[in-house]
C-alpha cells in the first residue's frame, strides 16, 4: 500500500464522514440524552418501559458515544490523509456498528418486534437506516474502494490495523 500524499479520498465517503453521519450522531446524542423515551420508543417499536436512573445513565452514555463518532469523523478524520489513520478510525466505527445492531437484534427480540427492517415504517428508517449504509460502506473502504484520487508515496508501506 502507498503513502497517501496530496488528494482526497472519494466523495461518498467524505460526505458521509464529514458532514451525514456527524449531524445524525449529534441528533442522536440529543435524543438519547434528553429525550431517551422517545429514542427508545424508535428503536424498540411499543416500549413503554419507564426511564429509570440505570437507564438514564446508559443514554447519556450512547449520548458519549456518538458524540466520540462526530469528533473522528468531523475533525480528525478531517487533519489527515493518512491511509492507517482512516483505516484504524473506521474498523472501530465498524465494531462500535455491529455491537449497536447486535444490541438492536437484543431488544428488539425480547420485546417480540423482530429484527426485520419494516420499509412501511418511518421509525425503522431512522434506525435502520443509519446503521446499515454507514456500515456498508465501511466495509467497502476497508476493503480497499476507498476512492482516493491523488498522489501516492512511495510503495511498499504496510498498513496493520
Amino acid at each position: 500500500m502507498a503513502t497517501r500524499t496530496k488528494g482526497q479520498y472519494g466523495l461518498i465517503y467524505r460526505l458521509l464522514f464529514f458532514y451525514l453521519e456527524p449531524i445524525s450522531a449529534l441528533g442522536g446524542s440529543y435524543l438519547t440524552h434528553f429525550t431517551p423515551q422517545k429514542y427508545f420508543s424508535i428503536v424498540i417499536p411499543g416500549n413503554t418501559d419507564p426511564i429509570l436512573t440505570n437507564t438514564q445513565l446508559l443514554s447519556t452514555n450512547l449520548a458519549s458515544s456518538y458524540i466520540h463518532f462526530t469528533i473522528i469523523e468531523a475533525v480528525l478524520l478531517r487533519t489527515t490523509n493518512d491511509i492507517k489513520v482512516w483505516r484504524a478510525a473506521i474498523f472501530a466505527m465498524l465494531v462500535n456498528d455491529l455491537i449497536h445492531l447486535y444490541g438492536l437484534y437484543v431488544a428488539r427480540e425480547k420485546e417480540g418486534v423482530g429484527f426485520m427492517w419494516d420499509f412501511g415504517r418511518m421509525e425503522d428508517w431512522e434506525t435502520f437506516g443509519p446503521s446499515y449504509l454507514p456500515l456498508v460502506l465501511r466495509l467497502c473502504f476497508l476493503a480497499g474502494w476507498d476512492g482516493w484520487q491523488g498522489e501516492e508515496g512511495e510503495r511498499g508501506v504496510k498498513v496493520k490495523l
